[in-house]
């Protein structure tokens, strides 16, 4: 079942001109998925379109987007509350817009890294997480996601993942 949401939403990326706005991609999507009549199967889904250096940003169930301003050296979190795709049939997505600066990075991840438990069953948390993600932010991407994994798996201290970990790091390249 996972799969067909997979390969329905692949179809839509496919079958959509994605010049259109990205709230009404996931509207149609999350109408799509409805129809289907899929029962309780639901699929989260985070949406960044990057057009120079403004980026807006659509969510259907996924964490807060993360964003890190090199000028003055914070992290703003850019929170979409939002159902995830599949949900009830009247819930309309919404969208933020921000621009970047030289040296900002972008930080979108699954719910796995600050909802990962340790030996002890205490959870990482959405702040923890955000305040990992500004020690590490002014390095390259690549290290951004090895420093993050690190961090996951000191969190973790040797118990078991309970659900997957993703990171997308996007960094502005200095003039």
């Amino acid at each position: 079942r996972a799969s067909t949401m997979v390969a329905t939403i692949k179809g839509l990326f496919t079958a959509e001109n994605f010049n259109s706005d990205i709230v009404s991609f996931l509207n149609k999507s999350n109408s799509v998925i409805r129809d289907m009549n899929l029962g309780n199967l639901f699929m989260a889904m985070l949406i960044a379109k990057i057009d120079g250096n403004e980026v807006t940003l659509s969510s259907a169930g996924m964490p807060p987007a993360l964003i890190y301003r090199s000028k003055n050296k914070t992290v703003e979190e850019f929170r979409l509350q939002a159902l995830p795709l599949g949900g009830t049939d009247d819930f309309q997505y919404s969208e933020k817009n921000t621009s970047f600066g030289p040296g900002d990075t972008l930080l979108l991840m699954s719910d796995g890294f600050p909802e990962l438990f340790n030996a002890q069953k205490e959870i990482l948390d959405y702040d923890r997480a955000k305040e990992i993600f500004g020690s590490v932010a002014e390095l390259s991407p690549n290290k951004i996601v090895d420093k993050l994994c690190g961090e996951a798996d000191t969190w973790q201290g040797g118990a078991n993942q309970e659900d997957d970990i993703t990171f997308v790091v996007v960094k502005v390249k200095e003039n």
